[in-house]
């Protein structure tokens, strides 16, 4: 009977090893993805590192400049006695000196200037290429009630102020700084008023564009008082402050950051951005002056467009390597299977009588290699009791010729003889010739003669085991209690029925015992049970 594609062994076993392979490559395969993702997520975090430390040098560094350039001024207006004109030239020359300075101020305590002149003060910003001066004295502007006025005059000390869009001056973003000086009158420092400069924002474009690392990087930089200074999206800048922005956007990351920058604290987090609709990582750190803080992000998404890459190809790769895998387990377990395919159809001739069929002589010693020595020895076996019972048959005809010519009762006595002869003969040639242990019984259970076998597989002598009862070597197990000695052998006698694959124990000379299966056929002459034959199939391997 031809055999179905799927049901072929070796189709099988490539299906099991194939079905193995996709189990267990997709997972190795996943483990290197993500092993490669967070390796890739890891250097663009020591990246991200890298240009927030450097964008907020570059602040510090403009900050720096600005406060020492007014602090320079406070100190150099100390103890000096100045004219009007000589305060002009001095603002003059700080803004000609400081490309970020977009306006410069100075003014004095009352009477600070001589006794002749009660409040003084005069301001100087750019606009477009020259300088605008304007006086602070005016009766329209109080500039002692100005923020940027009374915190210096208040702190004793350079202050900061919020960044502000200068309407009536630049009419840029700038962040004013203000610092007192003072003169010395009877022997003790006296405030003498308040030095001030505005600087232009824009500068902090140029620093952003000069730190670009990502495609999709972005900068944001805000003040001590969380006011945004800095954001990929310009409508928030001057608008918004980190924690009204987190509030807003329902993004408490923010609102985190802000609050680790006011403790003088850096770090990073990834977060699922509301306001960029994707996740994100963002490095924080502080600046060391004017309080401001620096954030420096990216989408995660750009560095593992690579990993999503590698993973096509593992892919890719997995499905070609698999297909390679089919079809050399397909073609090495045909070659190696081959031999079984053919012990296969040698069964099938035997099957259908056929025992002449060829059976190759075995290539290799292994497992199919015994099996084709079987199978060969079975087919030798067959063989010969089927030509043993032809000259049975042949040689009952010749004495039912002789019987012709004798009397009955001769002819009886002389066929009875004969054929107990030639069975006994016959008989004996088929026991020896079975592989399992075989015990011929007597109808009282009696052993009167066995296979070459069962002294193989007990150790006793034929003389220690004809006409001895079967239940001194043999006993049957009932379940997994106790035993039964002969009972079931003998009541399947008495019934006259088969007894098959019971599980026994036969005693091994010298101690011990083997496990075995028992099958009983009883021998009947006629109706009657005469006796029987019990075939021993050992459980050992």
């Amino acid at each position: 009977m031809k055999v179905k594609f799927f049901n072929r062994l070796p189709v099988r076993l490539a299906g099991v090893i194939l079905l193995m392979g996709f189990i267990a490559v997709p997972i190795v395969s996943e483990l290197k993805r993500r092993a490669v993702e967070r390796l890739v997520l890891q250097q663009a975090e020591v990246q991200a590192a890298t240009a927030t430390i450097a964008v907020v040098e570059g602040v510090q560094d403009v900050l720096r400049s600005v406060e020492t350039t007014v602090r320079y001024l406070a100190r150099d207006l100390e103890d000096r006695s100045l004219s009007p004109d000589d305060v002009d030239r001095i603002i003059r020359n700080a803004i000609a000196g400081s490309a970020n300075f977009s306006d410069c101020s100075i003014s004095f305590e009352p009477y600070a200037m001589g006794p002749q002149v009660e409040r003084f003060g005069h301001y100087a910003y750019r606009s477009g290429t020259r300088l605008v001066m304007r006086d602070l004295a005016a009766t329209d502007y109080r500039y002692w009630t100005r923020d940027w006025y009374s915190s210096a005059v208040g702190k004793g000390d350079l202050v900061w102020s919020e960044p502000f869009l200068d309407k009536g001056g630049s009419n840029t973003n700038v962040v004013r700084v203000s610092a007192p000086f003072y003169r010395t009158e009877n022997g003790k420092r006296v405030l003498a008023g308040v030095v001030a400069a505005g600087f232009d924002l824009a500068w902090i474009k140029e620093l952003i564009g000069e730190n670009e690392f990502f495609d999709t990087g972005y900068v944001v930089i805000f003040s001590s008082e969380g006011r945004l200074i800095a954001h990929p999206n310009p409508a928030y800048i001057m608008s918004e402050t980190m924690e009204g922005l987190a509030e807003k956007a329902n993004a408490p990351e923010l609102a985190a950051i802000y609050q680790k920058v006011l403790a003088k604290r850096q770090g990073s987090l990834s977060y699922l951005s509301p306001l960029l609709h994707k996740r994100v990582h963002e490095n924080f750190k502080p600046a060391q002056i004017a309080g401001w803080g620096v954030v420096v992000g990216y989408a995660e998404s750009e560095f593992l467009q690579q990993v999503s890459a590698f993973r096509w190809i593992t892919t890719l790769e997995l499905a070609v390597t698999l297909a390679l895998l089919a079809v050399i387990v397909l073609a090495a377990t045909g070659t190696a299977l081959k031999p079984l395919n053919e012990l296969t159809q040698a069964s099938d001739e035997i099957g259908r009588g056929n025992l002449d069929c060829a059976i190759k002589p075995p290539r290799r010693d292994d497992e199919i290699g015994r099996l084709s020595r079987s199978m060969t020895v079975m087919r030798d076996v067959l063989k010969q009791n089927r030509e043993l019972e032809l000259k049975v048959k042949e040689h009952a005809a010749n004495l039912a010729a002789a019987n012709e010519k004798l009397s009955i009762e001769n002819l009886e006595r002389a066929w009875v003889n004969q054929a107990l002869e030639h069975q006994l003969r016959y008989n004996q040639l088929i026991i020896n010739s079975i592989s399992d242990s075989v015990f011929v019984l007597t109808k009282a259970l009696n052993i009167s003669r066995i296979n070459p076998a069962v002294i193989h597989l007990t150790g006793f002598e034929q003389e220690e085991l004809i006409n001895v009862p079967l239940s001194r070597f043999v006993r049957i197990k009932e379940g997994t209690g106790g035993t039964v000695l002969a009972n079931p052998l003998a009541q399947a006698l008495k019934e006259g029925h088969d007894l098959r694959d019971q599980f026994a124990t036969v005693e091994i000379k010298g101690g011990g015992a083997a496990s075995v299966r028992l099958t009983l056929f009883p021998l009947r002459d006629r109706d009657k049970v005469v006796g029987g034959v019990a075939i021993l199939r050992s459980l050992q391997p």
